[in-house]
């Protein structure tokens, strides 16, 4: 005998084949309410209202202008054609529902909204750096005649010096010659040596030996090789001897130094001479005495001393033998060396006297030629020496006057590189006391700093400004500040600014703070700050309450763009507990001050190890779905945030399929569906739908939304539809006849809404119910066995029947149509596999199939 009783309507297993599907599954579950065992279907759908066509995000305000909530199903609901994410702010005493909102591609900037049709961007623009103005009473202290003898007035003295030095453009003789004819800084005399005046193509650093074409001649001088130029018929050879000096036009100098005057702070001295004639000359004398060759210096010039006048003597005056032409050798002669007198046996051989007169005269050809070739050589070889010698005075003298010039310059530099040196001088005359003198007036001066900050018409205040240069001042001096303009260039009207705030640096002797100066409205162009450190209030700037984040594009210029996107704004809001919302850029999660949403401090960043692709929240904890691991980041307090990479490589395949529920988040990965939480990551469809499957369905087009303990997943894939998993007992998957481009659960009403095409729909609050339909696996038997009966056990009517199907050995073998509780005989027939489907409107608790009357009444 075989009884089946259905009651326990299972959910779908697409990826086990219907022989392996045990009782645990289903072949098909369509339109039922997964959290209950029973074949149930869930209701219609009615139309809401339009929506915008393609809608990709949703969201409704439930309170109205005047701040009351509305509870209403029937109330607008916003649809975006973009893709949003929208946090409720946690504002305490906040009537008008402020929320903010990002555009999930990054392409725009974040925007706070609110129910009285408020729209802005969110954050307070910065404030650039301030300019201030301290009116200083006019009261010479030791400190400003300090500043300003070791400031402006050695800053003065140094142009001076600037302006009397002689320049080397166009002054090249001067700045090494003086007027009798020698060197500033070079050689203490000239040798006999001539200066490079009047000689074409000279250098003025350079003295030059002239001698004459003979003498050149004469001691075989290397004229190319010396550098020699061709001057009154003969050549100038050079040699270094006067490095690049710094003359002055020392009267012009000293006059300029008695011309100057005390300032108009210094009181009673303003007007006055500074420095008297004798002063004035002391002060000569002393840059005088620091732009002259120094101690090390002395020996250099020795040195160029020794050389140079030794050069002059081989130049001008070293000789030596040279001997006059060569021999000339002898003519061989043309007669006969031999001559033959007699004849006969009496014949005789004598020597011709041209040719013994001959040998002697080669004798004495040879000997002439040797001694003439000995005193060449040695010629020879002397000027060689010279030429050596020459060159080599050359250089060493060429490196001499480098040197010089090299530590003159340094002390030139040195003297105009600021005002240290001039300073020094000063100090030297004598200081602030030798030459201000007394009459000096004691005070305590205050070194402060300002910073301004933005506050809007909602009471939000922005980072304060950069802080504005150190300003010195006393107790009877006060500083103007003038209100600055905006960071970005933008109106302040626009950006909805009211109101500037003024904090000033307060330093005691145990601590520093900033206070509060003033609060003025945006129109208040300036202030004038008079104000004792006593009548600071204590309320102090927020030095990291940035705006919201944005990626600076510079910095990925001829690069590739992140994975996560070219739009450099903040995207991804979500809220989390404790007032904190959490956005991302590229690979950088960004937490905003718990309660304060529109700052953003820097330090609460964390760095993803891949790009982000969005957020999901869970009790403390926030889910980061990226292109790579998934990482959890918890924390109380956006600055105590903890994250921790999660060992699994199911990266988020969809932004919009992360959605929270208790204990975790699910969303879809490229091998499926996944709840990450505390424990870890789950692929949970796994033994349900295989990853093929899965790809088919296109998960990076996935989106998502959780009601009433379902997780409704909308795919693209395979012709679109929509997946139902019930959270509840396990994993129970079926399909729901709903598509569109965006859903949304709005939590107030317990409703879920679905935008399809130009209408939004409210799912499931229709009058009607939809048609469910649930199949069954194959059963298969030990033997062929007959099924007699059936039974639905439900609310089935003649207009709301239930259709049951009967399949035996592959084969649809009977249609039943329920319109009461009564059984119905099935058609005779035995088969080894069965499979039962069950279609309807109407709800049923069991469906029953028997051989036998007495196994129906058992049940």
């Amino acid at each position: 005998m075989t009884t089946y009783k259905l009651s326990a309507f299972a959910g779908e297993a697409p990826s086990v084949s219907d022989r392996a599907l045990s009782a645990n599954y289903a072949r098909a579950n369509f339109n039922l309410f997964l959290p209950s065992n029973e074949f149930r279907p869930l209701r219609t759908d009615r139309r809401h209202s339009a929506c915008v066509q393609g809608a990709l995000s949703l969201y409704r305000f439930h309170r109205n202008a005047n701040g009351e909530v509305v509870q209403d199903p029937n109330a607008a609901i916003r649809s975006y054609a973009q893709e949003l994410s929208f946090v409720k702010g946690q504002i305490n005493d906040e009537a008008t529902e402020r929320t903010y909102q990002t555009t999930n591609d990054g392409s725009a900037r974040p925007r706070a909204i609110d129910t009285r049709g408020n729209d802005r961007l969110l954050g307070v623009v910065r404030p650039v750096k301030p300019v201030i103005a301290a009116q200083v009473v006019d009261e010479f202290t030791p400190e400003e005649a300090d500043n300003w003898m070791y400031g402006d007035f050695a800053d003065a003295i140094r142009a001076d010096i600037l302006a009397t030095v002689i320049p080397n453009e166009g002054n090249a003789l001067k700045v090494r010659w003086g007027d009798d004819g020698k060197s500033y800084a070079g050689v203490s005399q000239n040798y006999d040596l001539t200066l490079p005046t009047g000689i074409p193509g000279s250098n003025p650093s350079m003295l030059y030996a002239v001698v004459t074409a003979e003498r050149a001649s004469k001691t075989g001088m290397n004229t190319t090789k010396l550098g020699a130029l061709s001057h009154a018929g003969g050549w100038a050879i050079p040699v270094s001897a006067a490095p690049y000096a710094y003359p002055f036009r020392w009267e012009e100098l000293e006059q300029a130094l008695v011309l100057h005057q005390f300032p108009d702070t210094s009181g009673d001295r303003s007007g006055e001479a500074v420095f008297t004639a004798a002063q004035a000359g002391k002060l000569v004398d002393a840059i005088k005495g620091y732009v002259a060759p120094k101690a090390s210096a002395t020996k250099l010039r020795d040195e160029l001393d020794s050389l140079v006048k030794e050069f002059a003597a081989l130049a001008l005056t070293k000789s030596w033998d040279v001997p006059a032409s060569a021999p000339v050798r002898p003519k061989t002669p043309t007669s006969p060396q031999w001559i033959t007198t007699g004849g006969g046996d009496s014949q005789l051989s004598t020597e011709n006297p041209e040719w013994i007169e001959y040998r002697a005269a080669m004798d004495r050809y040879n000997e002439a030629l040797e001694e003439y070739a000995n005193a060449d050589s040695n010629a020879k070889s002397q000027a060689d020496s010279l030429n050596a010698r020459m060159v080599e005075i050359q250089q060493k003298a060429a490196t001499i006057v480098a040197s010089i010039g090299t530590q003159l310059g340094n002390q030139f530099t040195a003297l105009i590189d600021g005002t240290a040196v001039v300073g020094d001088m000063l100090t030297g005359q004598g200081g602030v006391s030798g030459i201000v003198g007394d009459g000096l007036v004691e005070r305590v001066v205050d070194s402060r700093f300002y910073v301004v900050a933005f506050v809007t018409d909602w009471g939000e205040e922005s980072e304060p400004s950069p802080i504005t240069d150190m300003v010195e001042v006393d107790a009877n001096d006060t500083v103007t500040i003038t209100r600055p303009g905006a960071m970005t260039g933008e109106a302040l009207a626009a950006r909805n600014v009211k109101l500037w705030r003024i904090y000033r640096s307060n330093t005691s002797t145990t601590a520093a703070a900033w206070q509060l100066v003033a609060e003025l409205d945006v129109g208040v162009g300036q202030f004038l700050d008079d104000k004792a450190s006593e009548e600071l209030d204590s309320l102090q700037p927020q030095f990291t309450w940035t705006a919201p984040p944005y990626r600076m594009d510079a910095q990925y210029e001829s690069e590739n763009k992140p994975t996560s996107g070219v739009n450099p704004f903040l995207r991804g809001l979500v809220g989390m507990p404790n007032g904190i919302m959490a956005g991302f850029i590229d690979n950088t999660v960004a937490f905003c001050e718990p309660y304060v949403p529109y700052a953003w401090p820097v330090d609460y960043q964390i760095t993803t190890e891949y790009p982000v692709v969005g957020f999901g929240v869970f009790d403390q904890t926030l889910f980061v779905g990226t292109t790579g691991n998934p990482y959890l980041i918890t924390g109380a307090h956006s600055a105590s945030m903890t994250a921790i990479k999660l060992d699994s490589n199911q990266s988020c395949s969809a932004r919009r399929s992360i959605v929270g529920v208790q204990g975790g988040v699910l969303y879809a990965s490229p091998d499926g569906l996944c709840l990450a939480g505390q424990g870890g990551v789950e692929v949970v469809t796994r033994i349900l739908i295989n990853r093929d499957e899965w790809q088919a369905l296109e998960p990076a087009s996935m989106f998502a939304v959780e009601h009433e303990g379902v997780y409704y997943l909308f795919y693209r894939g395979s012709g679109g539809g929509c997946l139902a998993f019930s959270l509840k007992d396990g994993w129970k998957l079926g399909h729901v006849d709903l598509s569109g481009t965006a859903a949304w659960v709005d939590k107030f009403n317990d409703l879920m809404y679905v935008a399809s095409g130009t209408d939004l729909m409210e799912c499931y609050t229709g009058t009607a119910l939809r048609v469910g339909r649930w199949k069954t696996g194959v059963a298969t038997q030990g033997a062929q066995s007959i099924l007699a009966w059936a039974k639905v056990y439900g609310d089935q009517t003649p207009t709301n029947p239930i259709t049951v199907r009967l399949w035996g050995d592959g084969e649809l073998r009977h249609t039943a149509t329920f319109t009461n509780l009564q059984p119905q005989r099935l058609p005779p027939g035995r088969w080894l596999e069965h499979q039962v489907e069950v279609q309807g409107a109407a709800r049923a608790t069991t469906v029953v199939l028997c051989s036998t009357s007495d196994e129906l009444k058992a049940i």
